[in-house]
């Protein structure tokens, strides 16, 4: 039986410099990233796992340091039990002076594709890992596909960067799946998905960016008599989206309830919010943001909502004008209907600005 941890998309290193959430926010997630992948190293230790599998993008080529690279041979060599593949993906490719390429890894890694496709074989597992890493120039599936060699009689795993639209290395997930392998682990979609039961993206150890809502973390497996493969949440944060509507009579209180029920979260989470409806004239976006600040690590909120109107003053206010007739121009049984009352204020909207 072996057992094996799947990861990839980790990005250690990343500043996040142009991040969406700013600076601050950045340098704490940069150093989330290394507290979740020194996490995952001692899960590793804990389950005394045969074989760690890094599918490419483990750093940023343009900002890991060599005492980031202290720091990650370290954790490497904490776990001398557990046999470390690593390919390169299209953040952290060969270059030059890549780290891969340049610096002295601990004996329990092993760095595929250094020359084209690659593999080891461990006697000790009866195991076979193929692998391809990012270079600087582009390859199609189709180039590399022909050359993989299945070992017989022994456990295969491959392990690829990339997807089916990539400009660099595109799979045709079928003609891989006929290869038989016994686990296909693929990098590059932050996002965890199976494309079979046996290969799958693991997705980001910790989401990277705004739009990557969701669960992440890295998928465990075992292959022996009977092969299993899981999905296990792992990150620290989560990123949440949620639209809420809402009308003219909630207060902070009954939309703070209404996004708590609704979205199962914890308070090391960032919520982005998108707000429609109709909104009382007293409500405040900074104040709800407040109140959502007690359930949230962080709070972004894109108001699309619409303030409320006193009808009954604004025909005073402009009586016989173009506002009075238009305001009149809707009965009160369309008033009554959420549709016909937003496409009112927001022709009231329109026309009060044009007054202005």
């Amino acid at each position: 039986m072996i057992k094996f941890i799947h990861t990839a998309d980790i990005h250690l290193g990343t500043n996040f410099k142009d991040s969406y959430f700013g600076g601050e926010i950045g340098n704490i997630r940069r150093k989330e990233l290394w507290e979740t992948f020194e996490k995952l190293i001692n899960q590793v230790k804990k389950q005394s796992i045969d074989l760690l599998l890094i599918a490419g993008d483990l750093f940023e080529n343009d900002t890991f340091t060599f005492k980031d690279f202290f720091r990650l041979t370290g954790n490497l060599e904490s776990i001398p039990s557990t046999k470390v593949i690593i390919i390169s993906g299209n953040h952290d490719k060969f270059h030059s002076n890549s780290f891969y390429l340049t610096e002295q890894w601990p004996d329990n890694v092993t760095i595929l594709g250094k020359s084209g496709l690659d593999s080891i074989y461990f006697r000790d597992l009866n195991l076979n890992v193929i692998g391809y890493s990012w270079d600087n120039y582009s390859r199609k599936e189709s180039s590399i596909i022909n050359q993989i060699e299945i070992k017989k009689d022994s456990s295969n795993i491959l392990v690829l960067h990339g997807d089916d639209t990539s400009a660099y290395m595109n799979f045709e997930f079928q003609k891989l799946k006929d290869l038989n392998l016994d686990y296909v682990a693929f990098g590059h979609i932050h996002k965890p998905k199976f494309i079979y039961e046996n290969m799958a993206y693991c997705g980001s150890l910790e989401p990277l960016d705004i739009t990557e809502t969701g669960d992440r973390g890295y998928i465990e497996g075992i292959i022996g008599e009977e092969n299993t493969f899981k999905f296990i949440p792992f990150s620290k944060r989560r990123y949440l989206s949620y639209k809420i509507s809402i009308n003219e009579d909630m207060n902070y209180q009954d939309v703070v309830n209404s996004i708590i029920n609704n979205v199962s979260h914890s308070n090391l989470d960032f919520l982005m919010l998108e707000i429609n409806g109709i909104k009382a004239r007293e409500f405040d976006i900074d104040t709800l943001k407040e109140y959502l600040k007690r359930e949230y690590f962080y709070v972004d909120v894109v108001d699309n909502s619409i303030e409320d109107f006193d009808l009954e003053s604004l025909r005073e206010s402009y009586k016989d004008t173009l506002i009075q007739y238009y305001i009149d121009s809707f009965d009160e049984n369309e008033l009554n209907e959420p549709t016909y009352k937003k496409a009112l204020y927001i022709g009231l909207s329109a026309l009060l600005q044009g007054v202005e």
